[in-house]
């Protein structure tokens, strides 16, 4: 059985542009998954002081956060992890394989259990990582089985999305109803661009929601070649799954 839509929302935490007023803007990508009663903290920003500001003013309290997700070990996905621990270490973190003995030894230090990844694996029900990926950046991605679909949520999607979906397809065959997150196009060309939009539309993706790394002139690309189809980024933009079709 696949997670209910009705279950499912996404609020963005953490991200280069504010959506929402009270929130504030910041380098980086955090974003609280919540699916039924479970809630998971998908990275946390560069800042934690910014991370607890804006978990604050979106009435999120760290309290209710039961599983912690890391895609990679760069500081604008980490930073905010040593002050979100310090006000819940009643969680159980998530992080490729790669990362630092240190970082593990600060985790446990807080009370908090870690859990290095590999491979794919169902983190809790419906909800899983694709495992490591990645040659000079290693990362994981989160991909959510639910009944209009897979939605996959990425911190920087470093590996490129061929490898991204390649390692969702080990988990599920099913079509991918939506993707969030950070898109790592800031760098690339036009061209290159139009390549990675050629590829969202063989697989057939129906949403994108680019924000962080994915750089102003992917953003609009993807906006006019998505139109209603995009989601626009920001601080504070909950994403709930029931309202789209």
């Amino acid at each position: 059985m696949a997670l209910s839509s009705d279950d499912l929302s996404l609020s963005i935490l953490y991200d280069n542009l504010a959506s929402a007023p009270g929130t504030t803007s910041g380098w980086g990508f955090s974003c609280l998954v919540r699916a039924g009663r479970e809630s998971i903290l998908f990275d946390t920003g560069a800042k934690g002081s910014l991370l607890m500001q804006n978990m604050g003013a979106m009435g999120i309290p760290p309290s209710s956060v039961s599983l912690v997700m890391l895609s990679h070990f760069h500081g604008d996905h980490t930073g905010g992890m040593d002050s979100f621990l310090a006000m819940n270490s009643n969680v159980t973190v998530y992080f490729p394989a790669s990362f630092s003995s240190g970082f593990v030894e600060r985790v446990l230090a807080s009370g908090a259990s870690a859990v290095p990844v590999s491979g794919p694996v169902e983190i809790t029900r419906d909800i899983y990582s694709t495992g490591e990926m990645g040659r000079e950046v290693k990362e994981q991605a989160m991909a959510i089985d639910t009944d209009k679909g897979l939605v996959i949520v990425t911190g920087c999607a470093h590996p490129g999305f061929m490898e991204v979906i390649a390692h969702v397809r080990c988990i599920s065959e099913k079509n991918i109803f939506m993707v969030v997150g950070g898109f790592h196009l800031e760098s690339r060309s036009r061209v290159e661009i139009e390549k990675v939009l050629g590829y969202f539309h063989r697989q057939d993706i129906r949403y994108v929601c680019p924000g962080h790394c994915t750089g102003p002139i992917a953003e609009e690309m993807f906006k006019l070649e998505f139109g209603c189809r995009h989601i626009p980024m920001g601080t504070g933009r909950i994403i709930r799954l029931a309202e789209f079709v």
